[in-house]
């Protein structure tokens, strides 16, 4: 007999800050196909089971108990490994529901992995021991620093290849932020800060520029930098929701004890920005944490919203590329366009310059053919409508797309938007 799969009904998701259950998502499907056509995996494979109306009324049918997932799990499986996790389907929905959290729910209740286990094991390895973590990856810079990679033959085992990936696709190593802030004497833990700086694990190992740049912004304030700090997104893809409340509460009381609830939480990564501002919904079912959390969320802002730009400072056609994974706040996207509306000028690409958006985190490992199929699909279109610069809002996808363009597409360049502000100090 097969053990039987349970989907929580009760679970929330939410893409606007406020809880709502699975079912309830679910139900304000109307199945009207404005998601359908925005969906990079349906527009690559257009099979009803890869567009997201499928998957919602997959996940809708076995909440119904109409659909026994324990004996159908190759179809759902197949079904759900098509999705990027992207959110694309939720700005183009009229009802703004949350498909990616959905299907993360799915994935989580079918024992889907959304990544390699070694790979799970290596971030996993930064909640459990940060110290190891820094050590290990200093290691992994000496082995790249002097050309090691080959004489060890790591990457070339099938369960470590996203290691050679990640070889081909970082710049070349440099010291970590943390090292340069130290070596330079620069206090990263003043008493009553003005900000608090959680930077994202590029800016605190693969670009460490980014995290200076970030400092520039904030300066002359007094910045408080939190690093090794987790903000439980990691356990919210892909471990277990008492872990992910137990970092979230960790973080949220730092803050708290740090600030007085005043100073501003900045972060230079766009993915962990949309999901500390959806924390409420993590406290949904616990009151008084989720009032904390609604202060905590309000007072969380984006690096972009402190670039100061210089109208019509840029020459070159651009765009703005907004990919990210599960949670897509609208509001701040918009934000970030009118910054670089007031830079660009008419040099803006107006319209959203790809269907199809960078593959980020897990999913470009644990779906290596179809991310990269998607990621040649995005430098298509930023050779086809002859762009020169897109600015990233996530460092991530900016490494992602700027290998991807040097290997495809020299002529143009990509960078995480904090770098908008080195083309208003040139003028």
């Amino acid at each position: 007999m097969k053990n039987k799969i349970y989907l929580n009904p009760s679970s929330f998701v939410s893409t606007s800050g406020k809880p709502e259950t699975l079912i309830a998502s679910v139900n304000r499907c109307t199945r009207c196909n404005a998601c359908v056509q925005s969906c990079p995996s349906y527009l690559i494979k257009p099979e009803e089971t890869a567009s997201p109306r499928g998957r919602v009324q997959l996940i809708r049918l076995i909440l119904e108990g109409k659909v026994k997932p324990q004996h159908h799990l190759p179809l759902i499986k197949h079904s759900l490994q098509d999705c990027l996790l992207c959110g694309r389907c939720t700005l183009a929905c009229a009802g703004n529901i949350a498909v990616a959290q959905q299907v993360s729910c799915l994935s989580k209740a079918v024992n889907l992995p959304l990544m390699p286990a070694s790979l799970k094991f290596f971030l996993h390895l930064k909640v459990l021991s940060p110290r190891f973590f820094d050590i290990l990856i200093r290691f992994i810079q000496f082995l790249r620093y002097w050309k090691l990679f080959i004489v060890t033959g790591i990457g070339k085992k099938s369960s470590l290849y996203w290691i050679k990936y990640l070889h081909q696709t970082m710049p070349a190593p440099k010291q970590s932020l943390q090292a340069q802030l130290r070596k330079n004497k620069i206090n990263i833990s003043p008493k009553k800060p003005d900000f608090i700086y959680l930077p994202s694990l590029q800016a605190c190992y693969a670009e460490p520029d980014i995290g200076q740049k970030t400092l520039q912004l904030l300066a002359p304030k007094k910045t408080h930098i939190l690093f090794h700090t987790s903000t439980g997104f990691f356990e919210y893809l892909h471990g277990e929701h008492t872990r992910c409340l137990s970092q979230a509460k960790h973080l949220l009381t730092q803050w708290e004890k740090l600030s007085s609830c005043k100073a501003p939480l900045v972060t230079d990564s766009w993915e962990t920005f949309a999901f500390l501002k959806n924390y409420p919904i993590l406290f949904a079912s616990l009151s008084g944490w989720q009032k904390r959390a609604e202060v905590f969320a309000s007072h969380v802002r984006f690096v972009a919203d402190f670039i100061k730009p210089k109208k019509s400072a840029l020459n070159f056609k651009t765009a703005l590329d907004f990919s990210g994974l599960l949670f897509l706040p609208l509001e701040n996207i918009s934000f970030s366009r009118r910054i670089l509306k007031t830079q660009a000028g008419k040099n803006l690409l107006e319209c959203d310059y790809s269907r199809f958006p960078i593959p980020l985190g897990s999913v470009l490992f644990a779906r290596p053919a179809q991310a990269e199929q998607v990621l040649l699909e995005n430098v298509k279109d930023v050779a086809r409508q002859q762009i020169k610069q897109v600015y990233c809002l996530s460092g991530w996808a900016a490494l992602i797309l700027a290998h991807a363009l040097k290997r495809h597409y020299p002529a143009a360049q990509a960078q995480h938007i904090v770098y908008l502000q080195d083309q208003h100090d040139r003028i």
